[in-house]
């Protein structure tokens, strides 16, 4: 399976949509629908570990956003974040017609600006494709040559 941001933004707007009846878009857009999510991904990095594996941490930021000054805006605001707090624990992850569930780690949540701002973070190991390198490991896990 392979397990990249661009499916990860696409299982968090499905998931987004079996919760919402709201539009999940990836970027800004002059044809914007109120109310509606943005999802921005937010400092990913990668740490290389032993064997051909790395640990990928990609952080996301979903934002709610809904028309200015709306009655009833904090209560509507409040509900949204009750419902991803209840339905964003775990996330259906699907690529390549294959399914698994991801933790979803680091939830928090701040209204800025009349929006809201649900954070997360997921992290993932993932087989890389470069060649091992033998000496590099041994000399990490304090491995010793000794003749036989």
């Amino acid at each position: 399976m392979i397990f990249n941001i661009e499916n990860l933004i696409q299982s968090i707007a499905v998931q987004l949509g079996t919760m919402f009846e709201y539009t999940v878009y990836d970027s800004p857009t002059q044809d914007t629908n109120y109310p509606c999510f943005y999802v921005f991904v937010t400092l990913p990095t990668i740490e290389n570990e032993l064997s051909g594996w790395a640990l990928r941490e990609i952080g996301f930021d979903v934002v709610f956003v809904q028309q200015r000054n709306a009655p009833a805006q904090n209560a509507q605001l409040y509900s949204v974040l009750e419902t991803l707090d209840e339905g964003m624990e775990m996330l259906t992850y699907s690529a390549g017609g294959e399914s698994v569930l991801i933790h979803i780690n680091d939830r928090n949540a701040s209204i800025e600006d009349q929006e809201l701002h649900y954070k997360f973070t997921i992290r993932q190991r993932v087989s890389t494709e470069k060649l091992r390198i033998y000496m590099q490991e041994m000399e990490e896990e304090n491995v010793e040559v000794t003749e036989g």
